[in-house]
């Protein structure tokens, strides 16, 4: 009988053993799923609070709202007008926007002795502080939500809710002075770490001052040698600036005493000379050439009319159109007054009187109302060429083209006129109504 007791008793000792050890492996796993499931409830917390916190960092505060918020501090009752521009304002206010625009109504209301009203404001916002951030909120100018509505429950005998929202304004303004404790301590670290990088460079400095002075010597001697170079350079370039100048100067004196001042056209003085060496060149060569004797009809009346200002800027306008019908190997000269000439190397009569026509036609077809002038201008033209006559001089050439634009304004100007007779020339010199010819080559 006692052996089989003691059978007995074994076998419900290994049953009682196993169902231990599943006991054991069940609590196991289901603290394992209890820990997962926590982990899994932890990090989904975190990512909705990182989520929440990335929106609520995303949310600006304009600087008037926050120039309001001082200002309501101070004297609340200047804050009634600048309110205005807060209703319907764009874009829209955000959820920190609208939490501090409550909180200035608030004070507002608190100052006016309106206890209700600064509950209501600020319970109506209150969820707002869901879609914020902590660090925000912890910000003196939101933790005053907590201080108003503790005041206001304080003073309707409610000492319950007025201690609930004292305490959490007395965290959050723990949580503010910590965190400018932090700040302070952050900075007077990096002033202390400043403070010794400062005190390790001072002594290096003095470590290299003992260098700097062997290096300054050997640099001295280099920097006397180099502003004795830089003394010579400077004194050579000197002397080539001043060369160059006075070269400057003798090309703008020669071209001066060449061109007219007015038109940058070659002027009398230098057109006789070139016209004697070109004629030489011609009559030596049997080649040919022709010049264009033409000046602005009624220019007195110009003058008279517009003044001296408008007649140069209508010379200067058939300077221009003469300019634009000419060759570059051309000859185009002022020879004073409204007095022009071209000088057309290679061309004979007919060719010159096609040059002298085109320049005609479009000064006349020119409109000089730009400059004020009402009527048209025109000129007058004559021509006269080497070929086919026995010309003896420039002069006399440049005098026979004179001629035959005299006899374009006798003719009724606008026009050109060509002339290769000499007689011509002979008689308008006889004759006694003929103004005496002014032109010579000296």
């Amino acid at each position: 009988m006692r052996i089989m007791a003691g059978c007995y008793n074994k076998h419900w000792q290994k049953i009682i053993l196993v169902l231990l050890t599943c006991a054991l492996t069940s609590l196991s796993l289901l603290a394992q799923d209890v820990q997962n499931s926590q982990d899994s409830s932890h990090q989904l917390k975190q990512v909705t609070l990182a989520a929440s916190t990335t929106k609520a960092q995303a949310q600006k505060i304009r600087p008037q709202l926050l120039a309001l918020v001082k200002l309501s501090k101070k004297s609340p009752q200047l804050i009634k007008t600048n309110l205005k521009d807060f209703i319907d304002v764009k874009p829209p206010l955000n959820s920190a926007e609208q939490f501090l625009l409550a909180i200035i109504k608030a004070r507002l209301a608190h100052y006016q002795g309106k206890t209700q009203q600064v509950i209501k404001l600020l319970l109506a916002v209150e969820p707002l502080e869901k879609s914020m951030v902590k660090t925000q909120l912890d910000q003196p100018e939101f933790f005053a939500f907590d201080l108003l509505l503790s005041q206001s429950y304080e003073k309707l005998k409610n000492f319950d809710k007025a201690y609930e929202y004292k305490r959490n304004y007395l965290h959050k303004y723990a949580r503010y002075t910590e965190n400018q404790k932090k700040h302070i301590v952050e900075e007077l670290t990096k002033k202390y770490q400043m403070e010794k990088m400062l005190k390790e460079n001072a002594l290096l400095a003095e470590q290299n001052i003992i260098e700097h002075k062997k290096i300054q010597q050997v640099k001295e001697l280099k920097s006397n040698q180099k502003r004795n170079n830089l003394i010579l350079i400077t004194i050579g370039i000197s002397f080539v600036v001043l060369m160059y100048r006075q070269y400057r100067i003798r090309q703008k004196l020669i071209r001066l005493s060449r061109t007219d001042a007015l038109t940058s056209l070659v002027n009398r003085k230098t057109l006789f000379y070139l016209g004697e060496q070109l004629h030489k060149k011609n009559v030596a060569q049997s080649l040919v050439y022709s010049v264009v004797y033409f000046d602005c009809d009624h220019f007195k009346k110009i003058n008279d009319e517009y003044g001296h200002q408008m007649g140069d800027k209508v010379l200067q306008t058939i300077t221009k159109l003469g300019q634009e019908v000419i060759r570059t190997r051309d000859i185009f000269a002022r020879l004073g007054g409204e007095e022009f000439t071209l000088v057309l190397p290679d061309e004979d009569l007919s060719k010159a009187k096609a040059v002298a026509e085109h320049l005609r036609a479009k000064i006349a077809d020119y409109d000089f109302s730009a400059l004020g002038i009402k009527s048209g201008v025109t000129a007058s033209f004559g021509v006269a060429s080497l070929s086919g006559c026995n010309i003896k001089s420039f002069d006399q050439l440049i005098n026979l083209a004179d001629a035959a634009m005299f006899k374009a304004k006798k003719l009724g100007r606008n026009k050109v006129i060509c002339s290769n007779n000499l007689a011509e020339l002979t008689l308008l010199e006889q004759d006694e109504n003929q103004p005496k010819l002014t032109i010579r080559s000296t």
